[in-house]
């Protein structure tokens, strides 16, 4: 089965190790998964697409903090095209950590 943006294949991350010196201003990671299940041969110099998400749990969880409902239209911050707010919280805005720049809405 080929795997695409439509048709993902969810492999397990294995490690993590920043690969930049500790006072650099950029963060470049060295990443392992594990693609043992799915068929892929992965040879160097390919390219992988990271699509994180956040857990559901949470999204719900953000969504009845902020009393609103997820099929709610806003407009992607980057894109400035209209989606879903489930979708913005679940997939495009990480839930999981504080930016270190906070800026209004």
């Amino acid at each position: 089965m080929p795997y695409d943006r439509q048709n993902p294949f969810l492999a397990t991350l294995i490690d993590r190790r920043v690969l930049n010196h500790p006072q650099s201003t950029k963060a470049t990671y060295h990443l392992s998964l594990n693609i043992a299940q799915s068929g892929i041969r992965y040879l160097p110099g390919d390219s992988v697409a990271i699509l994180p998400s956040n857990p559901p749990s949470l999204v719900e969880r953000t969504l009845r903090a902020l009393g609103v409902s997820a099929g709610e239209e806003v407009l992607h911050p980057k894109s400035r095209e209209a989606i879903p707010l489930g979708d913005l919280l679940s997939q495009h805005i990480n839930l999981m950590r504080l930016p270190r720049l906070v800026s209004a809405l």
